[in-house]
């Protein structure tokens, strides 16, 4: 399986070059809508509901879902999809989802500059400058939420978060498509026994992940090879669906009329890190009232439940009303841990199960709003400027020494340039064989890989005879391209040290 996946910026020819790289590949596209779809049919959960949950958050959507527990069920439902899609390229918000390890996949960005994105909105929808610009950063914002609710990252156009940024604008609707098919042919991304691996640790993962979101929990799930750690990503999200679990059961019990739950005096939320509550004297505040035996009696009943289940918790009854209050974060965590643990060692194929907290998981919410505004002055910048980025990593592959280029000039170019082993054309019309024949001449040690849309036998022909290794039409299959591209660099090479 070899998949691109795409995340791009409003009013950007994003779907021009969509269409070009779909052209060029024959590759399928896979829409947010398809990947709600499927989350919804594994969640049960309403599709329009976490359509609103993904693309306004819990803020703006009517859904009932938050985000969190939405995303574990996407994770899940991409996963699926990158273990069934032999070659796909996956566009918009879900294009964020898998994990960086996931390395057969080409992460792209498409965006550009503010100026280019004002011509295409007067030019697509006849927006005036203003309403343009206002329309574009509330667009923005609401990508960079999402980006900031499933990466630790606030700028949505960040090259950390991708393989290839393209400012579409300044490189061209077309060449922007080769720069993607250009890492394609490069061989960068390939399928292999440890990206198999990678992919079944993911979709079990992921399954798990979407599990415990089902139950309420904000935990991400990491691991190889079954043995799973539980990341608990937020004390409020945590405290709170324990809480409620707590206080649904003790409901249940007999005698229970009614029940609250709160905070007790002992609580400290670092006390996961080792550091105790401070001992706190009970205060008297006059008199006490004698209580029931009955009273007694409930209190005692409830206080063994919840001890047996691991945790602190103080409790206070009243003619059938409990009163309780969590006496410790630590206990709190070992018991949700231990309960957890008993589930997720279920599934098939874990062998192990560790815990752990995250580095945001004291953040406050006001941190997220922090984050929200940093993001918001960052994208507000009119005069930012987007340069093609390659990352670390494509850098340090792309060794095989395959190019791909626009036209004659920049073939001759190139060529010139960095002499390389292969390089591949995309040939729109039958005079382009005369550029490769040039090349051809010029540098004999390079091979030459044609791939055209023209599908006559007398251009495949023409092109042959002037020099061409292979001649592959369009759609081109990816692995077909690999192989070929192998071929034509031993042939160049096997030439280079005769």
């Amino acid at each position: 399986m070899t998949a691109i996946t795409v995340f791009n910026g409003l009013f950007c020819d994003a779907g021009p070059v969509l269409k070009h790289i779909l052209d060029i590949t024959g590759f399928r596209l896979v829409t947010d809508q398809e990947i709600i779809a499927d989350a919804a049919s594994l969640s049960g959960l309403d599709e329009k509901s976490m359509a609103r949950a993904v693309f306004y958050g819990a803020a703006k959507g009517d859904s009932g879902l938050d985000r969190e527990q939405v995303i574990g069920w996407l994770r899940f439902a991409m996963a699926r999809k990158l273990s069934q899609e032999k070659n796909a390229v996956f566009s918009g918000f879900m294009a964020l989802l898998p994990p960086p390890e996931i390395d057969n996949i080409l992460r792209v960005c498409l965006i550009s500059g503010m100026n280019d994105r004002l011509w295409i909105a007067d030019r697509d929808k006849g927006y005036p400058e203003e309403e343009a610009k206002e329309i574009i950063l509330a667009d923005d914002m609401a990508r960079c939420e999402w980006v900031m609710s499933v990466t630790e990252c606030n700028d949505p156009w960040s090259p950390d978060l991708y393989d290839l940024v393209i400012p579409v604008g300044a490189v061209g609707i077309e060449q922007s498509a080769r720069m993607v098919v250009e890492q394609l042919a490069a061989g960068v991304v390939q399928d292999s026994e440890a990206t198999g691996v990678r992919l079944e640790d993911f979709l079990r993962n992921s399954e798990v992940e979407a599990a415990l979101a089902g139950l309420g929990h904000h935990v991400s799930v990491s691991g190889t090879d079954g043995a799973l750690t539980l990341t608990f990503e937020s004390h409020e999200r945590t405290l709170a669906t324990v809480t409620r679990n707590v206080l649904d059961s003790v409901l249940e019990m007999d005698g229970v009329e009614s029940a609250e739950i709160g905070l007790g005096a002992n609580y400290c939320a670092f006390d996961v890190l080792g550091r105790e509550g401070q001992p706190v004297l009970p205060r008297k505040s006059g008199p006490e009232k004698i209580l029931s035996a009955r009273d007694h009696a409930l209190a005692g009943s409830v206080r063994a439940a919840l001890a047996a289940q691991g945790h602190d918790i103080e409790v206070h009854c009243r003619g059938g009303a409990v009163s309780l209050a969590v006496n410790s974060h630590r206990k709190m965590l070992e018991s949700v841990s231990r309960s957890l643990g008993e589930f997720v060692s279920a599934y098939p194929g874990v062998e192990g199960v560790e815990f752990g907290v995250g580095r945001m998981y004291h953040r406050p919410d006001g941190y997220g709003r922090v984050r929200r505004e940093r993001a918001a002055v960052l994208l507000a910048a009119d005069d930012r400027k987007f340069e093609p980025t390659l990352s670390n990593r494509l850098r340090n592959r792309a060794n095989i020494g395959a190019y791909a280029v626009s036209d004659g000039k920049s073939m001759l170019k190139k060529v010139k340039e960095i002499k390389p082993d292969v390089m591949v054309l995309d040939a729109k019309r039958v005079r382009d064989a005369d550029l490769l024949r040039r090349v051809r001449k010029s540098h004999p040690e390079t091979e030459v890989l044609v791939i055209s849309g023209v599908r006559s036998e007398m251009d495949r022909d023409a092109f042959m005879d002037s020099g061409a290794f292979a001649y592959l039409p369009k759609p081109v299959n990816t692995a077909a391209l690999h192989q070929a591209i192998r071929a034509a660099r031993e042939k160049s090479r096997s030439r280079m040290y005769a």
